[in-house]
C-alpha cells in the first residue's frame, strides 16, 4: 500500500522545474497523526531539472508523508529491505493504550507475557466448472459454506460459493452430488489459481476449479 523508497533515490518530478520544495512529515505521537515536521527544506538547481537525488537518509525507519512540490505521496524508509525479498512490513503500535497493554516498557523492553499475532488465511470466492451441464449440488460436511448452482443445456455447471471462504493446507470435506451420484472428496481451491469475480456490485478475488464430472 506504501510507497518503499531507499533512504537515498532519484525523485521524479514529471516536467522540467527549477527548483524542489520538500515536506516530510512523521508520526506525532500526541496528536496520533501523521503532522510532525521532520524534513522541510527547498532545493534549486542551476538549471530545470526532471529530476533529482532525494536524500532521506536522515530519516529513522519508517512511514512518512513526502510532499515534492506540491505533489503528496505516502512513502515507508528502511534500506533493509532492499537486499530481501519481502512481502510486507508490519508496524505496530499502541501509544494510546493503557499502561496494562503496553507492549513495551519505557526502557523500549519487550514486557511479559508475550504476545502473539495471528493473520486470518486470504478468502476467496469458489467457483467449481464441470465438463457436463447436469444440474447438481455441491454440499460442505461441516455445513458452513454454501454454493449456487448455475447449468443449463449450452454451457458447463458450476457451482459458486455464496461467501469467500478461506485458504487452507487443509481440505474441505466437500460431496459433489450429480444426479444420483455423489463425488468426494472433490478438489479444493488452489492460491495458484486467482482470477475475479463480481458478486452484488463488489469484486472479489475467486478460484477457479475445474472438475473432470
Amino acid at each position: 500500500v506504501l510507497q518503499w523508497l531507499p533512504s537515498v533515490s532519484t525523485y521524479n518530478l514529471g516536467s522540467l522545474q527549477s527548483s524542489a520544495a520538500i515536506s516530510v512529515l512523521g508520526y506525532d505521537t500526541v496528536a496520533t497523526t501523521y503532522t510532525k515536521p521532520v524534513i522541510a527544506k527547498t532545493l534549486s538547481f542551476n538549471s530545470p531539472l526532471s529530476s533529482f537525488p532525494l536524500d532521506l537518509s536522515s530519516l529513522d525507519p519508517g512511514k512518512y508523508s513526502l510532499t515534492v512540490n506540491g505533489v503528496q505521496q505516502w512513502i515507508y524508509i528502511n534500506d533493509e529491505l532492499g537486499g530481501g525479498n519481502v512481502f510486507a512490513v508490519i508496524d505496530i503500535f499502541n501509544d494510546a493504550a493503557p499502561a496494562s497493554c503496553q507492549l513495551v516498557t519505557a526502557g523500549q523492553v519487550l514486557t511479559s507475557p508475550t504476545y502473539s499475532i495471528y493473520f486470518l488465511n486470504r478468502a476467496t470466492i469458489w467457483k467449481y466448472t464441470l465438463v457436463s451441464t447436469t444440474a447438481g449440488t455441491i454440499q460442505d460436511a461441516l455445513n458452513t459454506y454454501q454454493f449456487n448452482n448455475t447449468a443449463n443445456t449450452t454451457v458447463p455447471s458450476t457451482f459458486i460459493s455464496q461467501t469467500p471462504i478461506p485458504l487452507s493446507d487443509q481440505a474441505l470435506k466437500l460431496t459433489l452430488t450429480l444426479n444420483t451420484n455423489s463425488y468426494s472428496p472433490i478438489a479444493c481451491a488452489d492460491p495458484q489459481r486467482l482470477t475475479s469475480i463480481t458478486q452484488a456490485g463488489d469484486i472479489y478475488s475467486c478460484s477457479e476449479i475445474f472438475l473432470n464430472y
